[in-house]
């Protein structure tokens, strides 16, 4: 059975008043949205962004979604909450994860997750605690829906030499990044999951291209009962050499699309 969906961090009048009819009305897909926490507490927050996943309504159902708020998860959590010093760091950080169960017709189930991290690079403690607790999340979710194919997508503000990338593919991360910012935080992040990389293998020299950054911070992470076939080749660089970073006529986002097709264990 083939795996394909689409996952989207938009601002939310853009998914309302374009991507969720669109695609709906022309490919027929549905989709669930969800925007940062701010929307909740601005009056104009059709400009707020967040994250989408779209599905084909010929291949899969959805069984149930959620949304990862890591602004309530610390600020709820007495590993986090009872360290004023660490609080105030957290500070009001509204970033979040959006969860699909989807089922396909043949039976199996995939936990579908679009995340978006923090990102500024001076908080790389911030980063890799919402790691953490996205990996812990999904590791809940995971026990519901047992032998599920997880993927998870998004903006994770992270290069791939950092922590948050290495806690993800490979259950490890630099103890600098967590415990040298100034307060003593009595954290042990949970380590049981590894995801693989579906452009992990490939040189891609971006994907987030502006005047002033250029570099790989989005991704495709998958478990290992799904076997990639295909993914969307990168922006040639002879063509990057010829701009000064992105969004131009070519390309409506600072960020490239990325995008893979997958094969479940049992039909390969």
């Amino acid at each position: 059975m083939w795996m394909s969906c689409v996952f989207k961090k938009l601002k939310f009048i853009v998914y309302q008043e374009f991507y969720k009819d669109q695609l709906d009305l022309r490919c027929d897909y549905s989709s669930i949205f969800c925007p940062k926490g701010r929307a909740k507490t601005i009056p104009d927050n059709k400009s707020v962004d967040g994250c989408a996943i779209f599905w084909k309504n010929t291949k899969f159902n959805i069984v149930n979604n959620f949304v990862i708020d890591f602004l309530g998860r610390v600020s709820q959590d007495t590993r986090f909450n009872k360290n004023q010093d660490f609080m105030n760091r957290y500070g009001r950080k509204d970033n979040i994860a959006l969860v699909a169960i989807l089922e396909n017709r043949t039976g199996d189930t995939f936990i579908v997750v679009n995340a978006h991290l923090y990102w500024d690079p001076e908080f790389k403690d911030i980063k890799l605690i919402q790691a953490a607790i996205l990996l812990e999340e999904i590791e809940k979710i995971r026990k519901i829906y047992k032998n599920s194919h997880v993927l998870l997508i998004g903006d994770f503000n992270s290069l791939m030499d950092s922590s948050v990338y290495s806690m993800i593919t490979q259950g490890t991360y630099d103890k600098g990044d967590l415990f040298d910012c100034g307060y003593d935080l009595n954290y042990e992040p949970k380590l049981g999951l590894k995801f693989n990389d579906l452009y992990g293998n490939e040189e891609v020299d971006f994907t987030n291209f502006t005047p002033l950054f250029k570099g790989v911070i989005d991704y495709i992470f998958y478990s290992d009962k799904l076997t990639p076939t295909s993914l969307l080749s990168p922006i040639e660089p002879e063509y990057a050499e010829r701009v000064v970073g992105l969004p131009n006529v070519h390309f409506p986002s600072d960020h490239i699309f990325i995008s893979g097709k997958f094969t479940t264990e049992k039909n390969k």
